[in-house]
């Protein structure tokens, strides 16, 4: 409710708890539409008796401007998945992010409120480029714009084979690969 309070009760057993708000999940059937609040990051709590737990939400009133660009030429990567969240704070919690797109030119615009971020892309096929990490204030954000650079190159190597429940092929099977010892996976 604008300017209003909503309150919600959740009964629970004794025990220690990561207590979050997040937005509704998206609708598959329509486009990604990013929440108008930021959900505050989790409360870690110890719930002995009945208590109130309460949670400010913010209105996304800033913008975080984000380029995905290929490193060998410069272009825009289009129609690329971006998001944005709060590295991990105090507690060992990290609050939660928002998403969306890349346009036809690589640029995204995600609405945030004032904070430390960390900014990543996935490219399809393609490694992860770094995850940055940007500032916003009232007066802007640094870096402006956050750029993301995408290496096509994928080497020489390729990973093949087949997924088999016993010797019959599975159909639609998702596999993925990375190098474990890495900091970024």
């Amino acid at each position: 409710a604008s300017g209003g309070t909503v309150g919600y009760s959740l009964s629970v057993p004794a025990g220690t708890y990561d207590i979050s708000v997040v937005p509704p999940p998206p609708d598959p059937s329509s486009p990604f539409v990013p929440p108008n609040f930021m959900p505050p990051p989790p409360q870690h709590t110890t719930v002995t008796v009945s208590m109130p737990l309460n949670f400010t939400l913010s209105s996304t009133n800033r913008t975080l401007l984000v380029q995905v660009r290929f490193s060998d030429d410069n272009s825009g990567v289009p129609n690329t998945p971006v998001w944005a969240y709060q590295p991990v704070q105090e507690g060992g919690l990290s609050g939660f992010g928002t998403g969306g797109q890349t346009d036809a030119s690589g640029n995204a615009s995600l609405k945030v409120v004032q904070g430390t971020y960390k900014v990543g892309a996935f490219v399809p096929g393609l490694p992860p480029p770094s995850e940055a990490v940007v500032t916003v204030t009232s007066s802007g954000q640094s870096p402006n714009p956050v750029v993301l650079m995408v290496s096509r190159s994928t080497g020489s190597l390729s990973i093949s084979g087949k997924v088999l429940n016993g010797t019959s092929p599975v159909g639609q099977a998702f596999v993925s690969g990375g190098i474990p010892n890495l900091s970024e996976w």
